[in-house]
This record gives C-alpha cells, sequence and structure tokens, in this order.
C-alpha cells in the first residue's frame, strides 16, 4: 500500500515540475511516461522476488 502511494507521489511531482515549465498537455504525457516506468520497476522487482522464492 505504501508502494502505491509512493508511485502516486512521485507522479504527481513529475507531473507538477513539468507542468512549471512546459505545456499542461507534454506534463501530462511525461507523467504517464513516469508512472510507467515505476510500474515497470514495480513488476521487475516483484519477478525478482518471486524467482528467489522457487
Amino acid at each position: 500500500m505504501i508502494l502505491l502511494f509512493f508511485v502516486a507521489a512521485v507522479t504527481l511531482s513529475v507531473y507538477r515540475f513539468v507542468r512549471h515549465r512546459l505545456t499542461t498537455g507534454a506534463a501530462l504525457g511525461v507523467a504517464v511516461g513516469a508512472l510507467g516506468l515505476q510500474l515497470f520497476g514495480l513488476w521487475v522487482m516483484a519477478e525478482l522476488t518471486f524467482a528467489n522464492m522457487g
């Protein structure tokens, strides 16, 4: 649960940071990219965790 709050906080922070410097559309694109990278990282972490269980 804490990881989900962290992912949401980082995504929102990236959106606000980029929106302050660029347009809203660019900020949404960058925020979606950041969210995708975070979710990919969580997936890799889960795969490595389950691989070590067997």
